[in-house]
């Protein structure tokens, strides 16, 4: 409802638009939920080296460019190999997984690497595609 307050507030507290001019009948307090309007964010909200804002984006799939190099301090050699998915994408094509290595670096840029073993990154792009193709199919 247009001008109604979640805290059950007069409307003309919450919407000072619906408030008369009438400045003497103004209530000395605002709907206790009012904000003010939040600022366009110009960055990433994270701002950590090699975070999101690090890398610049393609403005067709809003993803950065594939990274299938070894990560700074990693252990091993990771696949760069990569499997195409069944589920067609919208120029007639198929969505292509990511490799081990490239599902291993999103997860460093994103500052969700800790813990991460190694070895398991094959395993886990696995899991990460049969799941995304059984869901398709639902």
């Amino acid at each position: 409802v247009l001008g109604h307050c979640p805290m059950g507030q007069d409307q003309s507290m919450c919407h000072p638009s619906l408030a008369s001019n009438d400045s003497s009948s103004a209530p000395s307090s605002g709907c206790p939920v009012m904000r003010k309007p939040a600022s366009k964010a110009s960055a990433c909200p994270v701002v950590q080296k090699g975070g999101c804002g690090s890398e610049e984006l393609n403005p067709l799939n809003m993803m950065p460019a594939p990274n299938e190099e070894p990560a700074p301090g990693q252990q091993g050699a990771l696949a760069t190999e990569r499997v195409v998915s069944t589920i067609p994408n919208a120029e007639d094509g198929k969505w292509v997984y990511p490799s081990p290595q490239m599902f291993f670096n999103a997860l460093l840029r994103k500052g969700k690497g800790e813990g991460i073993e190694e070895d398991a990154m094959d395993a886990v792009v696995a899991i990460h595609n049969n799941m995304n193709e059984l869901t398709w199919k639902r």
